[in-house]
C-alpha cells in the first residue's frame, strides 16, 4: 500500500508543488486583475470538466473496476462524454462578451481524455504521471510567459492546457487499446440520466471549492478574488492529495479494512496540513504564497480546518458510491454546496475578504461529512477512527515542540513536518503494509 502511494505521491506531489510556487510567483508579478482573470479561466476549465464528468465519471470508474467487459463500458462512457461536450459548444458564443468563454470550443478535447479509466483498471501510478504532466506543463508555460512580460499569459495557459489534454487523451486510448474517438450519439446521453444523482454529487463538490470563484466575482473586488483564487488552488491541491489516496484503492474499497486504511492515511494528511499552518503560518506563507496577496493566519487555518473535515471520513464518500446510495449522496452534497454558495454570498456583505470564501468552503465540507455520518450510523467505526485521530493529535505535539525550539522558521517547518511524518510511518507502517 505504501509503495503504491509513494509512487503516486512522487509524481503528483512534484506537480502540485510546482503549481504552488508558480502561483506564488504569479501573485507577485501579475496585477490583481490579470490574476483574477487567470482564476476565472481556470475555474471555467474545471467547470467544463465537472459538467462532462457529472455522475458518469464516478459510475464509469465503478463499472470499469467491476465489469469483465470493461472495454465496452469505457467506449460507452466516452461516446456519452463526447456527445455532451458537443452540447456545450454553444456556450462559446458568450466569448463575444467575455473572451475566456472560448475555452468551451475545446470541450471535446477535455471529454476524450479518459484518465478515469486508468483508476478503474488499477493503474493509479500511470494516472499520476499523466496528471503530473497535465498540471505541470500549463503552469510552466505561464511562468515562462510571465517572466518574459508576455502580454498573452492567459492565452498561453489556455492553449497549453488544451495541448496537454489532447496528448494525454491520445496516449491513454493507445495504452488501453481503445479507440480515441467515439461516434457521438444522443442516445448515449441516457447514461447521464442513469447516473444523475452521482452527477449532482460530483458537480456539488466543484462548488465547495474552486467553483465559488465564478460566483464570488460578482460580490468581491479583484484583490479579494485574486487571493481567494490562490487560496482555493492551495485547497484543491490538498483535495488532490485526498483524491490520490481515494482513487488509488477504489477497486479495493469494498473491503472495510481498506476503508479504514484510507481514512487513516487521509486523516493524517488533514492533521499534517492543519499542524503546518497552525504552528508555522509565517513560514507557510513565505514558502507558498506571495506577499502581494492579502493572506493572514486565520484564512490559512480556516482552509486547513476545511481540509481536515473533508479528510477524516474520506472513505464514506466512496462507500456511498460503491453501495449505490446515489440518491442520498446527491441530496447531502447538493444541500452542502447550496449552503456553501449561500454563505459565500451572504458573508460578502459583512466580511468582504477572501476569508468569507474559505468559511463557505468549510461549511460545505462540514455539512457533507455530517450528512454521510448520518447515512451510515456507524458508531463503532467512528469510535475506532476517533482513537486514531487522538494519536494524530499526540503526533502533532512533535512539530509544536520543534517550533518551541527552532521557532517559525524554514528549518523548524521542515523538521517539524518531517518528524511528524516519520512518526506516522513508524507507528502505522505494519498496518499499512498489510493492505
Amino acid at each position: 500500500m505504501l509503495k503504491r502511494l509513494s509512487l503516486v505521491a512522487l509524481f503528483t506531489g512534484s506537480a502540485q508543488l510546482t503549481t504552488l510556487f508558480a502561483l506564488k510567483y504569479l501573485g507577485g508579478s501579475m496585477d490583481a486583475g490579470r490574476l483574477s482573470a487567470l482564476g476565472e479561466i481556470d475555474s471555467l476549465l474545471n467547470l467544463i470538466i465537472s459538467l462532462i464528468a457529472l455522475g458518469l465519471l464516478m459510475s464509469s470508474v465503478r463499472d470499469i473496476a467491476i465489469s469483465k467487459d470493461w472495454g465496452q463500458e469505457m467506449d460507452r462512457a466516452q461516446a456519452a462524454r463526447l456527445t455532451l461536450s458537443l452540447c456545450l459548444l454553444p456556450a462559446a458564443a458568450w466569448s463575444w462578451y467575455n473572451q475566456d468563454y472560448r475555452i468551451f470550443l475545446f470541450a471535446p478535447v477535455f471529454a476524450l481524455n479518459a484518465d478515469y479509466a486508468l483508476y478503474g483498471r488499477s493503474y493509479p501510478v500511470l494516472a499520476a504521471v499523466i496528471a503530473f504532466c497535465r498540471v505541470l506543463l500549463p503552469y510552466l508555460a505561464v511562468l515562462i510567459a510571465a517572466s518574459q512580460h508576455y502580454a498573452h499569459t492567459i492565452n498561453v495557459f489556455l492553449l497549453s492546457s488544451v495541448g496537454v489534454y489532447l496528448a494525454s487523451g491520445l496516449f491513454i486510448a493507445r495504452f488501453l487499446g481503445r479507440p480515441y474517438f467515439q461516434r457521438p450519439s444522443l442516445k448515449s446521453l441516457h447514461l447521464y440520466w442513469q447516473s444523475l444523482d452521482l452527477g449532482v454529487a460530483s458537480l456539488s463538490y466543484y462548488f465547495i471549492g474552486l467553483g465559488l470563484i465564478p460566483i464570488a466575482v460578482y460580490f468581491y473586488n479583484d484583490r479579494v478574488i485574486a487571493t481567494a483564487y490562490v487560496g482555493c488552488k492551495v485547497y484543491m491541491i490538498f483535495k488532490g492529495v485526498l483524491r490520490i489516496i481515494s482513487q488509488s484503492f477504489i477497486k479495493e474499497m469494498v473491503s472495510t479494512g481498506v476503508q479504514l486504511q484510507v481514512d487513516r492515511l487521509a486523516g493524517f494528511a488533514g492533521f499534517l496540513f492543519l499542524a503546518a499552518v497552525l504552528f508555522y503560518p509565517a513560514t507557510f506563507q513565505k514558502l507558498f504564497l506571495s506577499k502581494a496577496l492579502e493572506f493572514d493566519r486565520n484564512m490559512l487555518i480556516t482552509l486547513a480546518l476545511a481540509g481536515l473535515v473533508s479528510a477524516l471520513l474520506l472513505s464514506y464518500a466512496n462507500r456511498a458510491i460503491l453501495e449505490k446510495k446515489d440518491r442520498l449522496y446527491s441530496i447531502i452534497t447538493g444541500s452542502a454546496s447550496i449552503a456553501s454558495i449561500g454563505f459565500c454570498i451572504i458573508l460578502s456583505f459583512f466580511l468582504p475578504s477572501a476569508e468569507s470564501v474559505f468559511i463557505a468552503i468549510f461549511v460545505g465540507e462540514l455539512l457533507s461529512v455530517l450528512g454521510l455520518v448520518r447515512v451510515f450510523h456507524a458508531r463503532e467505526e467512528l469510535l475506532l477512527r476517533a482513537r486514531i485521530w487522538l494519536k494524530y493529535i499526540l503526533l502533532a505535539a512533535l512539530p509544536f515542540g520543534v517550533k518551541m525550539v527552532l521557532g517559525d522558521s524554514y528549518i523548524g517547518f521542515l523538521a517539524g513536518s518531517g518528524l511528524m511524518g516519520a512518526a506516522f510511518v513508524l507507528v502505522f507502517y505494519k498496518r499499512l503494509r498489510l493492505q
